[in-house]
């Protein structure tokens, strides 16, 4: 499972629950810790108890190369870690998510606000809405 977030640690749970110690389980993240976005106690409490269920968990091991070179929900064969890590597996599941395709509104900002400089900072901060969604 590839994604240390509520999607991944959830799917390598059910996996870990299912099949208990009879299936080799690994969940890759790239962060520090599970459940970046919820307080640390959640990312410690989920590391822990899928450990204990058999599962290894594996941090800082961000995925650089997709099986055939293509990166698919859903597939099988060998991942290439950012550290140099080959993993093989039968199945592999994106759990990633996805990333703000804030391309358009970048280069509106660029035109508009003073080049590319606030373009990259309009891309990291992603695209600001009002309280009620406008």
């Amino acid at each position: 499972v590839v994604g240390g977030g509520p999607v991944g640690v959830e799917l390598a749970a059910e996996l870990a629950g299912k099949f208990g110690r009879s299936k080799n389980i690994v969940l890759l993240t790239s962060g520090s810790k599970l459940l970046q976005r919820m307080p640390d106690k959640a990312g410690h409490t989920a590391s822990r108890w899928l450990r204990l269920a058999g599962v290894e968990v594996l941090h800082g091991e961000k995925v650089v190369q997709w099986p055939e070179g293509s990166r698919q929900r859903m597939c099988s064969g060998t991942l290439v870690t950012q550290s140099g890590r080959e993993i093989s597996a039968d199945r592999i599941i994106d759990c990633t998510g996805t990333k703000l395709n804030t391309e358009l509104y970048t280069s509106v900002v660029q035109g508009r606000e003073g080049g590319p400089e606030a373009a990259a900072e309009a891309s990291r901060q992603g695209i600001p809405v009002k309280p009620t969604l406008e």
